[in-house]
C-alpha cells in the first residue's frame, strides 16, 4: 500500500499543527472504503476521511508521528498500511530586556541600592515565545536569579551589568547589557521661610534626590510608620512635631553619612529659629547637618 504521512512536519509550542495523511485512491476499484488514523506515540489523534487531523505540544522537541490507513474494497477484501514521519516543535527565542540607563549612588553613602528591572513575569513578547520563567542576572560584584534585584555599589563610576531570559518553554536569550552610572552626591533638603510664622510645629521639611528609585522612596517611608512621606518627584517629606522639632532617628542611618540637609531662608530672625531646633537633636544626628 503506497501510504503517504506527508512529513515532516514543523510547529510552535501551543500551536496546532497541521497533519494529513494520503494514499493513491484511483489504484483501488471502485466501491472502495478508505479509513485513517493518527498516532503520536501510543495516543491516538482524531482524523477525519480524508486522514486529517490537527495535534499540539506544549514543549519544544522532535516527535514521531504514525499514520495507518484501511481500505476495505467492495467484495469485503481489506488492505492495511502504515507511515511514519516526524514533527519539530520549536519555540521562539526570547528577547533580554535588562531596562537603562541607570543611575544610582554609593552604597553606605548618599543613596540606596539600585533596582533593576527586566522582563516582567506577566510579559508575553510574543506567543510562540510565551512567558519568561528564568532571569540570569550578573553584576560586578555578583549575580540575581529574580526580574527585579538591587545591587549596591562601594565605589563611584560607569559599570555594565548584563541580563540572559529563558521562556515557560526552555528557550534562551542572548545576553544582553545595559550600563550603569553610579556617582557620589548629595541630597538637599529645605524648610520654606514662610513656613516658620508662629507655631512652628507642622512646618515640612523635604528630602530630595533626583538617583533615588521611587521603590526605595516608598519602603523608606513605609519602613518609618510614615512618619516620611513621597513627594512623588523624586523626594520624601515630613512635619516637624507639636514642639516645632523634627526628628532624625526615623530616618534609616545608612542613608545619613554625607548628606547635607540645607534650609533656604530669608531673614536672621528665621535662622536663629532653625538652629535653635536643630541644636536639640543629638550628637550623631547633628553631624550630618549644614545650616
Amino acid at each position: 500500500m503506497a501510504l503517504d504521512a506527508n512529513g515532516p512536519y514543523t510547529g510552535k509550542p501551543d500551536k496546532p499543527v497541521e497533519l494529513a495523511c494520503s494514499i493513491n485512491k484511483e489504484a483501488y476499484p471502485p466501491g472502495a472504503f478508505f479509513q485513517y488514523q493518527w498516532y503520536v506515540g501510543t495516543t491516538s489523534v482524531e482524523t477525519d476521511g480524508n486522514g486529517k487531523a490537527e495535534y499540539f505540544w506544549t514543549a519544544e522537541g522532535n516527535y514521531s508521528l504514525k499514520c495507518v490507513a484501511t481500505v476495505t474494497t467492495s467484495e469485503g477484501l481489506v488492505l492495511s498500511g502504515s507511515a511514519f514521519t516526524n514533527v519539530a516543535i520549536e519555540a521562539g527565542k526570547p528577547t533580554a530586556m535588562p531596562g537603562g540607563h541607570y543611575r544610582g549612588g554609593i552604597h553606605g553613602g548618599n543613596y540606596s541600592p539600585i533596582q533593576f528591572a527586566g522582563n516582567h513575569p506577566d510579559f508575553v513578547e510574543d506567543e510562540q515565545i510565551g512567558k519568561i520563567t528564568v532571569w540570569e542576572w550578573t553584576f560586578p560584584n555578583g549575580s540575581a536569579t529574580i526580574y527585579n534585584p538591587t545591587c549596591k555599589f562601594t565605589q563611584a563610576g560607569k559599570y555594565t551589568i548584563s541580563l540572559k531570559v529563558k521562556s515557560r518553554y526552555g528557550k534562551w536569550s542572548v545576553p544582553k547589557t545595559a550600563e550603569v552610572n553610579v556617582i557620589d552626591g548629595k541630597i538637599a533638603g529645605y524648610v520654606r521661610a514662610a513656613d516658620l510664622r508662629t507655631p512652628v510645629k507642622e512646618v515640612r521639611l523635604t528630602l530630595s534626590s533626583s538617583h533615588v528609585d521611587s521603590n526605595v522612596l516608598a519602603q523608606i517611608a513605609a519602613d518609618s510608620d510614615w512618619k516620611l512621606n513621597t513627594t512623588g518627584d523624586g523626594g520624601l517629606w515630613t512635619l516637624t512635631d507639636d514642639n516645632g522639632y523634627y526628628e532624625f532617628a526615623h530616618l534609616i542611618m545608612t542613608f545619613l553619612p554625607h548628606k547635607h540637609i540645607t534650609t533656604h531662608h530669608g531673614d536672621t530672625e528665621t535662622q536663629r529659629k532653625i538652629k535653635g531646633q536643630i541644636s536639640y537633636l543629638n550628637v550623631a544626628e547633628r553631624r550630618f547637618l549644614e545650616i
